[in-house]
Protein backbone atom coordinates (compact mmCIF):
# COMPACT_ATOMS: atom_id res chain seq x y z
CA UNK A 1 0.00 0.00 0.00
CA UNK A 2 2.76 2.48 0.91
CA UNK A 3 4.44 1.76 -2.43
CA UNK A 4 1.17 2.59 -4.20
CA UNK A 5 1.05 5.97 -2.44
CA UNK A 6 4.66 6.71 -3.40
CA UNK A 7 3.86 5.86 -7.02
CA UNK A 8 0.65 7.92 -6.91
CA UNK A 9 2.56 10.91 -5.59
CA UNK A 10 5.08 10.56 -8.43
CA UNK A 11 2.30 10.39 -11.03
CA UNK A 12 0.50 13.39 -9.54
CA UNK A 13 3.80 15.29 -9.48
CA UNK A 14 4.33 14.66 -13.19
CA UNK A 15 0.75 15.53 -14.12
CA UNK A 16 0.88 18.66 -11.93
CA UNK A 17 4.08 19.80 -13.64
CA UNK A 18 2.30 19.19 -16.97
CA UNK A 19 -0.40 21.66 -15.89
CA UNK A 20 -3.24 19.35 -14.79
CA UNK A 21 -5.13 21.33 -12.12
CA UNK A 22 -6.77 18.27 -10.51
CA UNK A 23 -3.34 16.68 -10.13
CA UNK A 24 -2.02 19.90 -8.54
CA UNK A 25 -4.78 19.82 -5.95
CA UNK A 26 -4.40 16.09 -5.29
CA UNK A 27 -0.64 16.46 -4.96
CA UNK A 28 -1.19 19.26 -2.47
CA UNK A 29 -3.49 16.97 -0.51
CA UNK A 30 -0.84 14.24 -0.48
CA UNK A 31 1.74 16.70 0.85
CA UNK A 32 -0.72 18.06 3.42
CA UNK A 33 -1.49 14.62 4.79
CA UNK A 34 1.94 13.01 4.34
CA UNK A 35 0.74 10.40 1.87
CA UNK A 36 3.41 8.81 -0.28
CA UNK A 37 6.16 10.81 1.42
CA UNK A 38 6.86 13.37 4.09
CA UNK A 39 4.18 15.78 5.25
CA UNK A 40 4.97 19.25 3.92
CA UNK A 41 2.41 22.01 4.41
CA UNK A 42 4.43 24.55 2.43
CA UNK A 43 4.51 22.24 -0.59
CA UNK A 44 0.79 21.58 -0.10
CA UNK A 45 0.10 25.31 -0.15
CA UNK A 46 2.25 25.76 -3.24
CA UNK A 47 0.27 23.15 -5.18
CA UNK A 48 -3.09 24.37 -3.91
CA UNK A 49 -2.25 27.90 -5.09
CA UNK A 50 -1.22 26.59 -8.49
CA UNK A 51 -4.45 24.59 -8.75
CA UNK A 52 -6.47 27.68 -7.80
CA UNK A 53 -4.59 29.80 -10.34
CA UNK A 54 -5.49 27.18 -12.95
CA UNK A 55 -9.16 27.68 -12.08
CA UNK A 56 -9.66 24.64 -9.84
CA UNK A 57 -11.94 25.74 -6.99
CA UNK A 58 -10.97 22.90 -4.64
CA UNK A 59 -7.38 24.16 -4.70
CA UNK A 60 -8.55 27.58 -3.50
CA UNK A 61 -10.70 26.02 -0.77
CA UNK A 62 -7.78 23.93 0.47
CA UNK A 63 -5.42 26.93 0.40
CA UNK A 64 -8.01 28.71 2.53
CA UNK A 65 -8.00 25.87 5.05
CA UNK A 66 -4.22 26.06 5.39
CA UNK A 67 -4.46 29.81 6.07
CA UNK A 68 -7.33 29.36 8.50
CA UNK A 69 -5.48 26.72 10.52
CA UNK A 70 -1.99 28.18 10.05
CA UNK A 71 -0.48 25.11 8.42
CA UNK A 72 2.62 25.94 6.36
CA UNK A 73 1.58 29.60 6.33
CA UNK A 74 0.75 32.16 8.97
CA UNK A 75 -2.67 31.62 10.56
CA UNK A 76 -4.73 34.32 8.88
CA UNK A 77 -8.53 34.22 8.69
CA UNK A 78 -8.51 37.23 6.34
CA UNK A 79 -6.36 35.35 3.82
CA UNK A 80 -8.52 32.25 4.38
CA UNK A 81 -11.61 34.30 3.55
CA UNK A 82 -10.02 35.55 0.31
CA UNK A 83 -9.27 31.97 -0.77
CA UNK A 84 -12.74 30.83 0.24
CA UNK A 85 -14.26 33.67 -1.79
CA UNK A 86 -12.28 32.58 -4.85
CA UNK A 87 -13.54 29.02 -4.46
CA UNK A 88 -17.11 30.18 -3.77
CA UNK A 89 -17.11 32.35 -6.88
CA UNK A 90 -16.30 29.18 -8.82
CA UNK A 91 -19.32 27.48 -7.24
CA UNK A 92 -17.69 25.47 -4.43
CA UNK A 93 -20.36 24.87 -1.78
CA UNK A 94 -17.87 23.99 0.98
CA UNK A 95 -16.21 27.36 0.51
CA UNK A 96 -19.59 29.05 0.81
CA UNK A 97 -20.15 27.24 4.10
CA UNK A 98 -16.70 28.24 5.39
CA UNK A 99 -17.39 31.89 4.54
CA UNK A 100 -20.66 31.62 6.45
CA UNK A 101 -18.80 30.31 9.48
CA UNK A 102 -16.35 33.21 9.32
CA UNK A 103 -19.20 35.73 9.31
CA UNK A 104 -21.02 33.86 12.06
CA UNK A 105 -17.93 33.90 14.33
CA UNK A 106 -16.46 37.23 13.22
CA UNK A 107 -13.13 35.74 12.22
CA UNK A 108 -11.31 38.02 9.79
CA UNK A 109 -14.60 39.80 9.10
CA UNK A 110 -17.19 41.60 11.20
CA UNK A 111 -19.95 39.39 12.57
CA UNK A 112 -22.80 39.51 10.09
CA UNK A 113 -25.52 36.92 10.54
CA UNK A 114 -27.27 37.93 7.32
CA UNK A 115 -24.10 37.23 5.31
CA UNK A 116 -23.49 34.08 7.32
CA UNK A 117 -26.87 32.80 6.20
Amino acid sequence: MAEDLVAARRFYEQAARDGVALAMSNLGWMYQHGRGGAQDYEAAHHWYEKAAAAGFALGALRAGWLHYYGKGVTKDPVAAQRWYEKAAEAGNAEAMREIGFLYERGEGVAIDYAKAR
